[in-house]
């Protein structure tokens, strides 16, 4: 890998890896603002986790926390190395599903359902919606 300014790896972009390549998963946890792990958010790999270094966190003023939902590109293993989170991108609070194992009985009062990117329809319990836009 090559070498940044700062002494950590080079941030850099790979034109030839679509949108469509990247992935996306949960930031597991972090040590001392210099690296951290990313919980795979795939069915078939529910348990795998990524390394990532803080370097290469596309925004450089943004701080990773344990929980935070990201996206990002797999580097592929090399030699000894395991694949690591490249480009990786915070993404806003509730942008993943969530699924629990088991389950569950209850009462659900409103769902969402996805519309256009930002949007989201509303139902009520009397089966009427309304429009809302993200941050509304």
């Amino acid at each position: 890998a090559t070498r940044g300014s700062r002494g950590g790896r080079n941030n850099d972009f790979h034109p030839q890896q679509r949108e469509e390549e990247r992935q996306q998963g949960r930031v597991e946890s972090t040590k001392n603002n210099e690296f951290g792990f990313i919980r795979v958010n795939d069915d078939a790999t529910p348990d795998s986790t990524l390394f990532f270094h803080f370097t290469n966190v596309r925004n450089r003023g943004v701080i990773l926390q344990a929980g935070d939902e990201v996206e990002y590109y797999v580097e592929p293993p090399r030699g000894e190395r395991k694949a690591n989170a490249m480009d990786v991108v915070k993404l806003p609070k509730g942008t993943l599903d969530m699924v629990l194992d088991g389950w569950y009985r209850g009462l659900v009062e409103r769902t969402w359902e996805a519309q256009s990117r930002g949007q989201h329809h509303r139902r009520g319990k009397d089966g009427g919606g309304s429009r809302e836009k993200d941050g509304e």
